[in-house]
């Protein structure tokens, strides 16, 4: 109750500290940091914290790229790679750097679906970069085969031929 009295107060600094130095805010606490919109704040949080799920989704929907890029760019947790994708070209290239660090973390069907998505994009020299560095799902490398572009199947075809 302290910290949504802090954001009724509209008390900044109090927030900024509050944030830096709380272990854990609640997703309610979370959705009114969001909901105040102020960029240094939701910054602070991104430098400290994940948001929850409902969270998440408020904080995309802001549709700011900078603080977008800047969660991914910090290994913070996504709950829907589809919404990060759907953001636009503008976080893509952090997305895929969060996918080369993270995939790991994905199951083979999860990371078939991103990859399917990515080759949809008209993202090519992002998508190329990727190719570039990782194998495609079986089900992806046929999805790029029959549907991709056919620069992005050469470069796949170059970096993964045997």
């Amino acid at each position: 109750m302290r910290f949504l009295n802090l954001i009724r107060e509209g008390k900044h600094q109090a927030i900024l500290d509050f944030v830096a130095n709380e272990p854990y805010l609640q997703s309610y606490e979370q959705t009114a940091l969001i909901e105040r919109g102020n960029p240094d704040e939701i910054m602070c949080f991104i430098a400290y914290h994940s948001f929850d799920f409902a969270p998440f989704k408020a904080f995309l929907k802001r549709g700011k790229l900078n603080e977008i890029r800047f969660y991914l760019a910090r290994n913070r947790a996504i709950y829907d790679a589809d919404l990060i994708i759907n953001a636009g070209k503008g976080v893509l290239d952090e997305f895929i750097d969060y996918l080369l660090r993270h995939s790991a973390e994905y199951t083979e069907a999860e990371l078939t679906d991103i990859q399917i998505k990515l080759i949809l994009t008209d993202a090519h020299c992002m998508l190329r970069r990727y190719l570039c560095q990782t194998e495609l799902t079986a089900q992806a490398q046929c999805f790029l085969q029959q549907r991709g572009n056919k620069l992005d199947n050469l470069v796949y075809s170059l970096c993964w031929s045997k």
